[in-house]
């Protein structure tokens, strides 16, 4: 791996580490930018394709597997990286790697083998990166077998959901689906999946008295603020809820995914 140090702040090869500063809204060019020692030696293991590395003086040697001799790795200094990241990333471990692209539902569902039970995670209008990348971890950790992003959810590979995710985002698989509602008809009518709406409703089914009725699950999360379009809720065979208690009307939406998943995966029968 060629190792080249970089002394200016404003030298173009770190240009796509500026997305980690606040005061950037740019996006990363032709990729994503994964952040921190863990996250970043698991893409090193991954089968993404990395573009190159910035990393400060003393970390290098926390870089395992070592990087491929196609990447290049910046060498850069504490000051220069608050230059270019700002002082809310201090790991002083990063990569610039490809974006995969997402896959299609029906791409996904021809996938998917046919006699062993599945979970999918559903998401709707999940537009906070932070919260993505949180469920794919969740989803990850949890045995699910896909998460389906639909409209208007935030991107996967932004710089803060691959953080949040602990690099969940590199082998979890991932499709997108901008059409929602058409995509949880399909679910169903082609892939066979019981789709469960979650909802606070106090006519929905409490989660611990659920059961798994088919081999295949859709857990239907909606916006943490504004929950699930009726579109939505209509195309699914059942409603669920948590149950409240204290006057405490809602979970966040990661809590409330994880607790979906883990329910899913041990305790329905």
């Amino acid at each position: 791996m060629p190792i080249i140090d970089i002394t200016d702040p404003d030298d173009p090869r770190l240009d796509p580490y500026r997305v980690l500063s606040r005061s950037c809204v740019q996006s990363s060019p032709s990729g994503f930018v994964a952040q921190g020692v863990n996250v970043v030696n698991r893409l090193l293991t991954s089968t993404l394709a990395i573009h190159s590395m910035m990393v400060v003086t003393n970390k290098i040697d926390q870089l395992t597997p070592q990087p491929a001799e196609s990447v290049t790795l910046y060498r850069i200094t504490k000051a220069i990286l608050k230059s270019v990241a700002g002082t809310g990333y201090k790991s002083g471990v990063y990569a610039h790697a490809e974006q995969p692209k997402l896959l299609e539902i029906g791409t996904f569902l021809s996938s998917l083998a046919s006699d062993e039970p599945i979970t999918v995670l559903i998401l709707s209008n999940s537009n906070n990166p932070r919260n993505i990348g949180a469920m794919i971890r969740s989803a990850a950790g949890l045995g699910a077998h896909g998460v389906i992003l639909g409209d208007h959810s935030a991107d996967p590979f932004h710089n803060q959901s691959v953080r949040a995710s602990m690099g969940a985002v590199f082998g979890m698989p991932l499709i997108q689906c901008d059409d929602l509602k058409q995509g949880l008809i399909q679910l169903h009518q082609e892939g066979g999946f019981q789709l469960a709406a979650t909802v606070l409703d106090a006519e929905a089914t409490p989660l611990m008295q659920t059961k798994r009725e088919q081999k295949r699950i859709g857990i239907v999360m909606g916006n943490e603020y504004n929950g699930l379009s009726q579109d939505c809720i209509t195309q699914c065979q059942q409603k669920i809820t948590l149950p409240m208690a204290n006057e405490t009307d809602s979970l966040n939406v990661t809590m409330a995914a994880t607790l979906f998943l883990y329910h899913y995966r041990y305790l329905a029968t």
